[in-house]
């Protein structure tokens, strides 16, 4: 039981990981589609 429970906490750890990270690269690519857009006077369609 203690055995499950240890790997459920790693797994758990790693799945918040994964979540901060993939939020972080969003968060990225957000920002750059918003300077780019900044950069380049071009009206979005």
């Amino acid at each position: 039981m203690t055995v499950s429970m240890t790997t459920g906490m790693v797994m758990d750890t790693m799945v918040v990981k994964m979540f901060m990270l993939v939020v972080m690269i969003v968060c990225f690519l957000v920002h750059i589609d918003i300077c780019f857009r900044n950069l380049s006077h071009v009206p979005s369609v």
